[in-house]
């Protein structure tokens, strides 16, 4: 049987085009129809479940879907980035939540409710409770952006492993079934815990192997994350640093990524015929993202919940309406300049990177 297994793994794998073989274990205990890929770079391991292995007598096309999956994530090199992420988030858990809950959430219990200060200073501590409470409510929000760009991630790693799935000849139709089962009224409620999940619902993962426009164009959550993390970066940054290189440093890295997101978005519609990308709405996305990453840490913080001058936040939201605007017309100007060529323009886009640095770090810089 056991034979039979790895003569299996070596057919898939070479459709799948992998030089090396995974090696193949079997995990007894599980007995759900399912597989997981881990272990270092070169040296990968394709574990199977016991129930995986039952569910090939009866449903061949399923388990060549679920092997080929995983193989994918070999293909796409995104088990190390899987291993980062769950890694970074147990560091900041550990190493940051929990200590952080614990010095500020108990010198404000025990200055409130008891009377002893310790951590707080007694001279100035009625009003130093207001800065307290906000310090616990700004950590509450990293602490919720940092599970929803983990969530995210994991997500579409496996979106696009299911793509590449059904690319080296996985039968789509292994995805119908179940996410029939599971496709009943979409509701903001459902729609807002769908975000904190690490793995698609069935029902999304078979709308993205219908029509990908997910995975290529500009959504909301990943924008204003990327603008949240930019400013407090920067505002973090700026106080170790020179403000202005802080300023270039964290202004290229966020125009760079977001230079080839509205890129592909503004491809994807050209190839499928459809309609471009929301700049509107992806700008809006992005610039609540900066007004959130200045309200958080930047010169604006302050004790109270809400800046005495809000003027600057509305630049930013403003400007990154016109930011993602202006990089999307870029896109279409160069595609409309250059009908019929398919391959992806890297010189432009590489152009347009190098203008929007410049931008995005005079704008952190003002």
């Amino acid at each position: 049987m056991e034979t039979h297994h790895q003569r299996q793994r070596a057919v898939l794998a070479a459709r799948a085009g992998m030089r090396s073989l995974p090696d193949l274990v079997v995990d007894r205990s599980a007995l759900d129809p399912g597989a997981v890929v881990y272990g270092r770079a070169g040296r990968r391991t394709l574990c199977l479940n016991n129930g995986l292995l039952h569910t090939r007598r009866v449903d061949t096309a399923r388990f060549e879907a679920v092997v080929l999956h995983e193989l994918a994530h070999i293909r796409h090199r995104d088990v190390d980035i899987a291993y980062a992420v769950t890694a970074l988030w147990r560091v900041f858990l550990a190493l940051v939540v929990v200590p952080y809950t614990l010095l500020i959430g108990g010198s404000l219990v025990s200055a409130q409710f008891f009377g002893v200060f310790w951590g707080a200073d007694e001279v100035f501590w009625p009003a130093g409770r207001p800065a307290t409470v906000k310090a616990i409510g700004v950590a509450a929000f990293l602490f919720v952006l940092v599970v929803l760009a983990r969530a995210d991630t994991l997500r579409h790693r496996e979106l696009y492993a299911d793509r590449s799935a059904v690319a080296l000849g996985a039968d789509p139709a292994v995805w119908q079934p179940r996410s029939e089962g599971h496709a009943p009224g979409r509701t903001v409620l459902r729609a807002v815990a769908a975000l904190w999940r690490s793995h698609p619902s069935w029902s999304e993962r078979r709308r993205s192997l219908r029509d990908p426009a997910g995975l290529f164009t500009l959504t909301d959550m990943p924008l204003f994350l990327l603008g949240v993390v930019t400013l407090v970066t920067g505002n973090s940054l700026s106080s170790a640093w020179d403000r202005g290189i802080a300023a270039w440093v964290v202004g290229c890295l966020a125009a760079c990524v977001v230079t080839v997101a509205v890129w592909r978005a503004v491809l994807y519609a050209a190839h499928s015929k459809t309609a471009g990308p929301r700049c509107i709405r992806a700008g809006l996305a992005l610039g609540f993202g900066l007004v959130c990453g200045e309200l958080l840490s930047g010169p604006t913080a302050a004790p109270d919940w809400t800046p005495e001058h809000g003027e600057p936040l509305v630049v930013l939201l403003l400007g990154s309406v016109v930011y993602v605007t202006w990089l999307a017309q870029c896109a279409q100007l160069h595609l409309r300049t250059t009908p019929g060529k398919r391959a992806v323009p890297r010189r432009a886009v590489l152009a347009a990177a190098a203008a929007g640095s410049v931008v995005a770090a005079a704008g952190l810089n003002w």
